[in-house]
């Protein structure tokens, strides 16, 4: 099997409190750059408002730099964070 040459963290649901998701992306802080992926099972509407939330505050830690929308269902979006210095 291969390996990933950078981490990947896999991310949670947490429709009940989004402030988790907060906590969960917090975990890219001290990385240049990161590919977010979103990938949706069930069609859901309520989902794209936990995609715009969670875009929202990976706006506030960089720039995003490159989107690739797969379908409905599938979103990649790689930021590029600002420096922590």
């Amino acid at each position: 099997s291969e390996e990933f040459q950078n981490p990947v963290i896999p991310g949670i649901l947490s429709r009940d409190d989004k402030t988790k998701y907060i906590t969960d992306l917090d975990q890219l802080k001290g990385y240049s750059s990161a590919w977010i992926v979103f990938s949706y099972v069930y069609p859901d509407p309520n989902l794209i408002e936990d995609l715009i939330y969670i875009e929202e505050y990976l706006d506030s830690l960089g720039v995003q730099d490159q989107e690739i929308i797969g379908s409905k269902k599938s979103y990649a979006f790689h930021y590029k964070f600002k420096s922590s210095d």
